[in-house]
């Protein structure tokens, strides 16, 4: 078929260079998004007089018969066609014939494209944060039946102090909070309607670019037109939320592959999210947690490209350009999808409490809490430091256990130790002690997870 933009050449494109210059393969899933467009488009066209009622009337039906036939697979997007704008258009004209040529009246395909992603981002950023909300309710869901079980918390993977494991899990819920926020302030860069921008130069027809953009549901058109068609700014705040929400889902995944392992066994996993070896027959392995592990760095390798595509481009439309879909469906799809298999995972996780209490048991994780006896009693940190860390040392060379000494044997070390000291080897008086805001009490946990569970709008039992 012969291209609309081909006036000006005097032989047909090369079969290869074709081949090698087509998207259809990727931006096809923009179909939607670029048929909903041409709607408004032709309703516009219609408001300002360039072209007939009664032509923005058979334009629609043809357009919402196309949508119709792509949705059930009627219409079907063949390698030979250039992109999915073209392919669409191709097939209008087929139905339509000379009408359909005045559909492209006062655009361009540039702002076509930078439309289509708009509302495409649009779309995928309210998918992304029902996803999130799913996720952080189904961790406060957890968390909720936890607060008082302790669990060891760990700096250098070494254990180093107790929490709750409703603490722990709060602080997933936090990193998806600000997962979400990363999406929200994505979004306030979809106030702006690029259509009506053209090639570059916007156009001298009477377009009216308010209207269009109020019809595909924007606050107001992009106030310039070079600059609409020149940059992606909108997918780098897009893939840069996708790549830190990427990275969180893969450090929480590390950590079930850890706590899960028989080393700790702190979690299970049901054996639907889990594989077995084929030469093993004991073997259960968290194989969906390790793919979402790896493929975060899908996430972090587009947000790069795309940034590393952009960074030589001079200003205006620049075939290179199209290549940022690659770096969008690249990320985007296998985050949602990871999104909603960690959620699941959380959902189906069973606690080992008799693992968590005998990790958690560790007298050493109770020394911060023996620091700070001292430091209440008027001893210096610095000095209560010193004097705790001889005591542990004693232990060691010893072999004796911090849990089994005696008033007199820590005594020994200070006299202001009492009857009290003792019990700060117990994993619950240790969470029971931390009262400062942003710890781990049962009390102040509680009153995390019902005001968390407030603004989520769900009530938890």
């Amino acid at each position: 078929m012969k291209k609309p933009w081909g006036a000006r050449f005097t032989e047909p494109l090369d079969q290869d260079v074709l081949a090698f210059t087509s998207s259809i393969p990727i931006d096809t899933a923009l179909y939607r998004q670029d048929i909903f467009g041409s709607i408004a488009h032709v309703r516009m066209l219609a408001k300002v007089g360039l072209i007939t009622q009664q032509e923005r009337t058979e334009l629609v039906q043809a357009l919402e018969a196309i949508l119709k036939d792509i949705d059930v697979g009627v219409f079907g997007f063949g390698p030979e066609q250039e992109d999915v704008h073209m392919a669409i258009e191709e097939e209008l004209t087929r139905r339509l014939g000379e009408l359909a040529h005045k559909l492209h009246t006062a655009r361009s395909r540039n702002d076509q494209v930078a439309l289509d992603l708009a509302l495409f981002l649009k779309e995928a950023i309210q998918r992304v944060l029902s996803a999130l909300k799913g996720y952080r309710v189904q961790l406060l869901t957890l968390a909720s039946l936890h607060t008082e079980t302790p669990i060891p918390a760990f700096t250098h993977m070494r254990p180093a102090q107790n929490v709750s494991l409703a603490h722990y899990l709060l602080a997933f819920y936090e990193l998806a909070k600000k997962d979400q926020a990363r999406f929200q302030r994505a979004s306030e860069g979809l106030a702006v309607c690029p259509i009506g921008s053209g090639a570059l130069g916007g156009s001298d027809l009477p377009v009216d670019r308010f209207y269009e953009a109020n019809l595909l549901g924007f606050d107001m058109p992009t106030p310039n037109s070079l600059e609409s068609v020149s940059t992606r700014d909108v997918l780098l705040d897009f893939l840069y939320a996708v790549a830190t929400g990427f990275v969180s889902l893969s450090r929480i995944a590390e950590d079930f592959i850890l706590f899960s392992s028989p080393a700790y066994g702190f979690f299970a996993f049901p054996d639907r999210y889990c594989t077995g070896s084929s030469l093993m027959p004991h073997k259960k392995n968290p194989d969906v947690l390790e793919l979402i592990r790896g493929r975060a760095s899908l996430a972090i390798s587009s947000l790069s490209g795309l940034l590393t595509l952009f960074k030589g481009l001079p200003m205006g439309y620049n075939r290179d350009m199209q290549e940022d879909k690659r770096h969008l469906f690249a990320s985007y799809p296998v985050y949602e999808e990871s999104l909603r298999m960690t959620t699941a995972l959380i959902g189906g996780m069973k606690v080992n409490l008799e693992r968590l209490e005998a990790m958690a048991s560790d007298p050493c994780l109770g020394c911060v809490d023996l620091v700070e006896f001292l430091v209440k009693k008027g001893v210096a940190f610095r000095k209560a430091y010193e004097l705790v860390g001889g005591i542990v040392k004693a232990c060691e060379a010893s072999g004796k256990s911090l849990a089994n000494l005696t008033l007199d044997e820590l005594r020994q070390f200070s006299g202001l130790f009492d009857e009290s000291a003792l019990t700060l080897f117990s994993p619950m008086a240790q969470l029971l002690a931390r009262q400062s805001y942003g710890s781990p009490s049962p009390r102040a946990v509680r009153h995390q997870i019902e005001t968390a569970a407030c603004n989520e709008g769900i009530w938890l039992a």
